[in-house]
Protein backbone atom coordinates (compact mmCIF):
# COMPACT_ATOMS: atom_id res chain seq x y z
CA UNK A 1 0.00 0.00 0.00
CA UNK A 2 1.02 3.52 -0.81
CA UNK A 3 1.55 5.43 2.12
CA UNK A 4 -0.60 8.72 1.54
CA UNK A 5 0.14 12.42 2.01
CA UNK A 6 0.31 14.02 5.42
CA UNK A 7 -3.15 15.37 5.52
CA UNK A 8 -4.75 12.46 3.29
CA UNK A 9 -3.48 9.87 6.11
CA UNK A 10 -5.44 11.88 8.81
CA UNK A 11 -8.30 11.41 6.34
CA UNK A 12 -7.61 7.74 6.07
CA UNK A 13 -7.21 6.92 9.63
CA UNK A 14 -10.96 8.32 10.61
CA UNK A 15 -12.03 6.15 7.42
CA UNK A 16 -10.52 3.40 8.30
CA UNK A 17 -11.23 3.96 12.42
CA UNK A 18 -15.05 4.16 11.37
CA UNK A 19 -14.74 0.96 9.10
CA UNK A 20 -12.69 -1.11 11.58
CA UNK A 21 -15.62 0.28 14.87
CA UNK A 22 -18.11 -1.61 12.39
CA UNK A 23 -16.35 -4.78 11.13
CA UNK A 24 -14.58 -5.50 15.19
CA UNK A 25 -16.06 -3.63 17.51
CA UNK A 26 -15.24 -2.39 20.70
CA UNK A 27 -12.34 -5.27 21.03
CA UNK A 28 -10.92 -4.29 17.37
CA UNK A 29 -10.65 -0.77 16.94
CA UNK A 30 -7.28 -0.50 18.08
CA UNK A 31 -3.94 1.86 17.37
CA UNK A 32 -2.33 -1.70 16.14
CA UNK A 33 -5.42 -2.78 14.16
CA UNK A 34 -5.60 0.91 12.40
CA UNK A 35 -2.15 0.90 11.99
CA UNK A 36 -1.75 -2.38 10.42
CA UNK A 37 -4.92 -1.88 8.16
CA UNK A 38 -2.96 1.39 6.79
CA UNK A 39 -0.16 -0.27 5.98
CA UNK A 40 1.50 2.27 8.29
CA UNK A 41 3.35 2.23 11.95
CA UNK A 42 1.38 3.31 15.30
CA UNK A 43 3.83 5.76 15.21
CA UNK A 44 2.26 7.58 12.19
CA UNK A 45 -0.90 7.37 13.76
CA UNK A 46 -0.10 9.00 17.10
CA UNK A 47 1.66 12.31 14.90
CA UNK A 48 -2.36 12.62 14.44
CA UNK A 49 -4.15 11.74 17.09
CA UNK A 50 -1.98 11.81 20.95
CA UNK A 51 -4.23 8.87 21.58
CA UNK A 52 -7.16 6.33 20.88
CA UNK A 53 -9.58 8.87 23.19
CA UNK A 54 -8.57 11.67 20.48
CA UNK A 55 -9.01 9.43 17.78
CA UNK A 56 -12.26 8.88 19.43
CA UNK A 57 -13.14 12.66 20.22
CA UNK A 58 -12.64 13.38 16.41
CA UNK A 59 -14.43 10.68 15.08
CA UNK A 60 -17.48 11.57 17.28
CA UNK A 61 -17.37 14.97 16.60
CA UNK A 62 -17.43 14.27 13.00
CA UNK A 63 -20.22 12.00 12.63
CA UNK A 64 -22.44 14.67 14.85
CA UNK A 65 -21.71 17.37 12.79
CA UNK A 66 -22.93 15.30 9.99
CA UNK A 67 -25.40 14.03 11.47
CA UNK A 68 -27.45 17.80 12.13
CA UNK A 69 -26.28 18.88 8.98
CA UNK A 70 -29.28 16.50 7.41
CA UNK A 71 -31.85 17.86 8.94
CA UNK A 72 -33.73 21.05 6.98
CA UNK A 73 -33.35 23.90 9.04
CA UNK A 74 -37.08 25.48 7.52
CA UNK A 75 -38.80 21.80 8.40
CA UNK A 76 -37.43 21.35 11.69
CA UNK A 77 -38.54 25.06 12.52
CA UNK A 78 -41.55 23.99 11.35
CA UNK A 79 -42.26 20.94 13.70
CA UNK A 80 -40.54 22.61 16.50
CA UNK A 81 -42.89 25.62 16.49
CA UNK A 82 -46.11 23.21 15.73
CA UNK A 83 -45.25 19.45 15.73
CA UNK A 84 -45.60 18.98 11.90
CA UNK A 85 -44.33 14.95 12.08
CA UNK A 86 -44.56 14.52 8.27
CA UNK A 87 -42.38 17.78 7.79
CA UNK A 88 -39.35 15.85 9.21
CA UNK A 89 -40.35 11.81 8.44
CA UNK A 90 -38.76 12.35 5.44
CA UNK A 91 -35.20 13.58 6.57
CA UNK A 92 -32.73 11.24 6.58
CA UNK A 93 -32.50 10.06 10.31
CA UNK A 94 -31.86 6.60 10.25
CA UNK A 95 -28.36 6.78 9.88
CA UNK A 96 -28.29 8.05 13.50
CA UNK A 97 -29.03 4.25 14.54
CA UNK A 98 -27.17 2.04 11.73
CA UNK A 99 -24.42 0.96 13.00
CA UNK A 100 -22.27 0.93 10.04
CA UNK A 101 -22.53 5.15 10.63
CA UNK A 102 -22.50 5.14 14.39
CA UNK A 103 -20.69 1.94 15.68
CA UNK A 104 -17.90 4.14 16.70
CA UNK A 105 -20.12 6.59 18.42
CA UNK A 106 -21.33 3.63 20.62
CA UNK A 107 -17.50 2.56 21.11
CA UNK A 108 -16.70 6.23 22.26
CA UNK A 109 -19.68 5.92 24.80
CA UNK A 110 -18.03 3.35 26.70
CA UNK A 111 -14.81 4.99 26.46
CA UNK A 112 -15.14 8.56 27.00
CA UNK A 113 -18.77 8.84 27.99
CA UNK A 114 -18.89 12.37 28.97
CA UNK A 115 -16.82 14.00 26.40
CA UNK A 116 -19.23 12.34 23.76
CA UNK A 117 -21.97 14.07 25.28
CA UNK A 118 -20.36 17.32 25.46
CA UNK A 119 -19.55 17.25 22.15
CA UNK A 120 -23.10 16.15 21.27
CA UNK A 121 -24.66 19.01 23.51
CA UNK A 122 -22.37 21.36 21.40
CA UNK A 123 -23.21 20.41 17.85
CA UNK A 124 -27.47 20.20 18.88
CA UNK A 125 -27.07 23.80 20.40
CA UNK A 126 -25.05 24.53 17.02
CA UNK A 127 -27.78 23.15 15.23
CA UNK A 128 -30.70 25.13 17.35
CA UNK A 129 -28.44 28.05 16.22
CA UNK A 130 -28.03 27.42 12.41
CA UNK A 131 -32.16 26.92 11.94
CA UNK A 132 -32.74 30.10 14.04
CA UNK A 133 -34.44 28.63 16.98
CA UNK A 134 -34.09 31.21 19.57
CA UNK A 135 -34.07 30.36 23.19
CA UNK A 136 -32.54 31.63 26.19
CA UNK A 137 -29.09 30.26 26.55
CA UNK A 138 -29.71 28.23 30.09
CA UNK A 139 -32.76 27.13 28.12
CA UNK A 140 -31.14 25.77 25.58
CA UNK A 141 -28.09 23.98 27.65
CA UNK A 142 -30.86 22.54 29.16
CA UNK A 143 -32.78 21.08 25.80
CA UNK A 144 -29.41 20.10 24.53
CA UNK A 145 -28.46 18.01 27.58
CA UNK A 146 -32.28 16.09 27.68
CA UNK A 147 -32.61 15.80 23.67
CA UNK A 148 -28.61 14.57 23.13
CA UNK A 149 -29.42 12.36 26.25
CA UNK A 150 -32.51 10.46 24.56
CA UNK A 151 -30.53 10.27 21.69
CA UNK A 152 -27.36 9.04 23.02
CA UNK A 153 -29.72 6.03 25.05
CA UNK A 154 -31.40 5.14 22.28
CA UNK A 155 -28.64 5.10 20.14
CA UNK A 156 -26.86 3.00 22.49
CA UNK A 157 -30.01 0.34 22.94
CA UNK A 158 -30.46 0.52 19.17
CA UNK A 159 -26.69 -0.25 18.56
CA UNK A 160 -26.80 -3.12 20.96
CA UNK A 161 -30.22 -4.49 19.76
CA UNK A 162 -31.92 -4.14 23.11
CA UNK A 163 -35.01 -1.88 21.39
CA UNK A 164 -37.29 -3.49 19.28
CA UNK A 165 -38.27 -0.62 16.90
CA UNK A 166 -36.87 -0.05 13.50
CA UNK A 167 -34.85 2.74 12.72
CA UNK A 168 -37.37 4.91 11.62
CA UNK A 169 -39.10 4.52 14.51
CA UNK A 170 -36.10 5.30 16.81
CA UNK A 171 -35.76 8.37 14.62
CA UNK A 172 -39.26 9.50 15.43
CA UNK A 173 -38.99 9.16 19.33
CA UNK A 174 -35.76 11.42 18.92
CA UNK A 175 -37.67 14.04 17.52
CA UNK A 176 -40.88 13.83 19.40
CA UNK A 177 -38.54 14.00 22.53
CA UNK A 178 -37.14 17.21 21.16
CA UNK A 179 -40.91 18.49 20.41
CA UNK A 180 -42.04 17.48 23.72
CA UNK A 181 -38.97 19.25 25.76
CA UNK A 182 -39.34 22.67 23.74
Amino acid sequence: MRLPAKAALHDEIVRVSIQLGSELGEEGLTMRAIAARLGVSATALYQHFESKEALLLTLVSDSFAQMYQVLDAAKLKRFIEVGHYDDVQEMQLGRWIDPAETNHILIALRHIGPAVRQLAVASFLDALSQIGYEIADQEAEALATYHVSGVLSLMELGLNSDLAVSQEEISLLTLRFMRILI
